[in-house]
């Protein structure tokens, strides 16, 4: 989001991959999932305190619903193809692929749902598949809500 914000600031118009409108509406769905699963899944089992806790909250509380809110009334009304978004769904290919790899030469997963040590590869890729689903789902409500919104501009 820091990188996207900072583009955002930086170039008023320019063809950038972040100036195209897939662009915040699939790092909102991203940041939004984020800080659905830190609150449903980790939080539970994390206990942070002082400043750490206040940095968690800001990142998985503040971000995702400051993006949601500058979507909504700043970027909502420019309705993309619903194709386009399927790829940014990469990235998350991307990150999840290296969670497990980093996690299988370190031993250590940030995400109890990607542990291939406690839950096995075959449980690991059906949860990874689930969480696509998910952003997919996301992609695919945002795609109607921005299409509502640009209808009624």
């Amino acid at each position: 989001m820091t990188i996207y914000f900072t583009i955002e600031l930086v170039l008023k118009k320019g063809t950038s991959l972040f100036k195209k409108p897939a662009a915040i509406a699939s790092l909102m769905v991203f940041i939004s999932i984020v800080g659905a699963v830190y609150h449903i899944a980790l939080k539970p089992i994390w206990n942070p305190e002082g400043f750490i806790m206040i940095l968690s909250e800001i990142h998985h509380t503040v971000v995702p619903l400051g993006t949601l809110v500058f979507w909504l009334f700043f970027k909502a009304q420019y309705c993309v193809r619903f194709k386009n978004k399927l790829l940014w769904l990469l990235y998350p290919l991307i990150y999840i692929s290296f969670v497990i790899w980093r996690g299988g030469l370190s031993g250590f997963y940030p995400y109890p749902f990607l542990n291939v040590g406690a839950l096995g590869l075959n449980q690991v890729m059906i949860n990874s598949a689930g969480l696509l689903g998910v952003m997919i789902v996301g992609m695919g409500m945002i795609w109607l809500v921005g299409r509502g919104i640009s209808r009624m501009s």
